[in-house]
């Protein structure tokens, strides 16, 4: 918490000195208001990624067995990890900087870097920097580069970092119940048994999980501002 603590500090001062506007800009309030759509991107996020479990399972006649190490204490810990990892990153690539490139070089410029950005930053994270995996890095670029792409505009279109944040958590937290990750992986459920995808299905499935998802925060941001507009009217 400290980390996310000298985030606002720093994101306080870039605001305060290089745009001259608050920290508000963020998009903290109205509270009950930032609260929904934290909410609400959740559940959408983590529905999508959900269907690609079932998807997965459908086709590849995959078969999963429960953790036997599942707790309340342990799904607790996983969300406390991924809404400060999330919250962190979305501070840093969906919050002051990006408010300010919106405003100094228009918002379509400053989506696609925020965009370049984001899917360079999971090279790294991922330790693909040097592995010369570069088809793994290709295809995590466009996954992750989509995504921050569709996050981003979510800020753009919100002006605030809350509903991206919901989407963020939901996407990695449903990951984490039923994929192999670090530190918290597999939390829920294990893949067993399946049978592997043949290249072009595999190609194709890999395609859409890269772009209907940020396709799917791009559309329901768009239909929530259209209804919260309509019911503000």
């Amino acid at each position: 918490m400290l980390g996310i603590l000298v985030i606002l500090i720093v994101s306080w001062a870039l605001l305060h000195f290089v745009q001259k506007a608050p920290i508000t800009v963020l998009g903290f309030t109205p509270v009950l208001q930032r609260i929904y759509e934290v909410l609400f991107g959740f559940l959408i996020l983590g529905l999508v990624n959900f269907s690609f479990v079932i998807d997965q399972t459908w086709i590849t006649g995959a078969s999963w067995v429960q953790n036997p190490d599942l707790s309340v204490g342990l799904v607790l810990e996983t969300f406390k990890y991924h809404f400060i990892s999330a919250l962190t990153e979305d501070l840093v690539f969906r919050g002051a900087i990006l408010f300010i490139l919106i405003e100094r070089i228009g918002s379509k410029k400053a989506l696609w870097l925020a965009a370049i950005v984001f899917g360079i930053y999971h090279w790294f994270s991922y330790g693909l920097i040097g592995s010369g995996a570069i088809v793994q890095m290709a295809v995590i670029f466009i996954m992750t580069g989509f995504m921050g792409y569709a996050w981003a505009y979510v800020f753009h279109r919100t002006k605030s970092i809350a509903m991206g944040l919901g989407m963020h958590l939901g996407w990695n937290i449903m990951q984490s119940f039923f994929y192999e990750g670090n530190p918290y992986g597999e939390v829920l459920f294990s893949l067993t048994t399946d049978n592997p995808m043949g290249d072009w299905l595999g190609l194709a499935f890999t395609l859409a999980k890269a772009i209907l998802p940020p396709l799917a925060c791009i559309w329901m941001v768009d239909l929530y501002m259209k209804n919260d507009k309509v019911s503000s009217e």
